[in-house]
């Protein structure tokens, strides 16, 4: 995994990562959706910012790591955070607007759970193929 002051929006901002994911979930709501997960953690040693939501009878889990950093230092990751929360903010700020265009699940295809409870991003090919069919809605793309 690349380290965190490789990437955009390293030190670029001090919004609070709650202020960057009220304002991120703020789209979705004003879409008409509903929040259902957020949260900033750690799993087996990994951070990540978690937003979940429901729209169009559907259900999505943003799921965005928190990149390592050079020195582990508070500030240093501190500013991690706040660099990925920035991500889940402009990526769901991007795709409400894609979405008014080409609808929610297209826009939002890489985040839609599938019923196993895994992200479409998160299946391998074989299991993609086998579901595919599934993904699309009734008639064909839109």
């Amino acid at each position: 995994m690349t380290n965190a002051e490789s990437v955009n929006y390293w030190k670029t901002g001090r919004s609070d990562p709650d202020t960057l994911l009220d304002r991120a979930e703020r789209h979705i709501v004003d879409a008409g959706g509903t929040i259902t997960a957020r949260g900033l953690g750690m799993f087996v040693g990994h951070e990540a910012v978690l937003l979940g939501f429901e729209i169009g009878g559907e259900a999505f889990r943003i799921t965005w790591p928190v990149l390592p950093t050079r020195d582990d230092e508070r500030a240093s990751r501190r500013a991690a955070r706040i660099q990925a929360a920035t991500f889940v903010y402009h990526d769901v700020k991007a795709k409400c607007l894609t979405a008014r265009v080409l609808g929610w699940r297209t826009a939002m295809l890489p985040y839609l759970l599938t019923n196993n409870g895994r992200t479409v991003a998160e299946l391998s090919s074989p299991e993609l193929e086998s579901c595919l069919p599934r993904l699309l809605p009734e008639g064909g793309p839109r």
